[in-house]
């Protein structure tokens, strides 16, 4: 009888010590292991570099098409310049500098080309009840003629020339938009081929002698390729 009760206790004491051991590794299994964790993240960096990689080439990429497409923007641009520059290359018009009243001169621009005849000048003191800063007012009758095979701007035509009393010196160009004087003023373009006539209105020094000129200032900047110049007196004035 004493042994089958020993007996029970120990079957009842092993199943107790069975019982906790499995308690334990239960537990055991169950903790996350953060060493073989870390040891993962430390042995695959990999994964996130090569996103990051992944995303620079990405924004590489980008920059890459857009460098591309400015610099064909670019090359576009350039043709369009090189389309529309002037010719900035010596001309092949000569010197006209001893003009008179009467004579047609023939002026070579970076981009025109085109004759002016001066028909008759005016020296004046006083026109239409205005007197002029300097000493005289002097109104030259020209007619322009289009030698080109573009549009001629009059305008611009117009303010390539200046009044001096003197060949070499610099002198004054047209003026008659600060004067309350009638002057048949050229505007607008001159087809090619096409010629006008009209006025321009300079004023100058007191002077025996008066030249209307190419101002020279364009010729040094290579925006007119020759020099054009008629000389007069007052007693060649209508």
């Amino acid at each position: 009888m004493k042994k089958t009760k020993l007996l029970t206790v120990l079957t009842f004491v092993s199943v107790a010590i069975l019982v906790g051991c499995n308690n334990d590794s239960t537990s055991n299994n169950s903790v996350p292991n953060t060493d073989n964790q870390e040891q993962k993240d430390e042995n695959d960096p990999g994964e996130q570099n090569n996103q990051d990689s992944s995303e620079d080439n990405g924004d590489d990429n980008d920059i890459e098409g857009g460098s591309s497409l400015v610099e064909r923007n670019d090359d576009a641009n350039d043709s369009e310049s090189e389309e529309k520059e002037p010719n900035l290359g010596e001309g092949d018009t000569e010197d006209q500098l001893n003009l008179e009243i009467g004579d047609t001169g023939v002026i070579e621009t970076t981009i025109e080309k085109f004759e002016m005849t001066i028909n008759s000048v005016t020296v004046e003191k006083e026109i239409d009840g205005e007197k002029p800063d300097l000493g005289v007012f002097v109104l030259a009758d020209v007619t322009f003629r289009n030698i080109h095979e573009e549009p001629l701007d009059l305008e611009q035509a117009v303010g390539t020339f200046e009044v001096t009393t003197s060949e070499d010196g610099g002198g004054y160009g047209p003026v008659s938009e600060f004067y309350n004087v009638e002057v048949e003023d050229l505007s607008g373009d001159l087809e090619p081929g096409e010629e006008v006539q009209g006025q321009i209105l300079f004023e100058d020094n007191l002077g025996d002698k008066h030249y209307i000129k190419v101002n020279p200032g364009l010729i040094s900047a290579s925006a007119v390729k020759n020099q054009v110049m008629w000389k007069f007196s007052e007693e060649d004035s209508e």
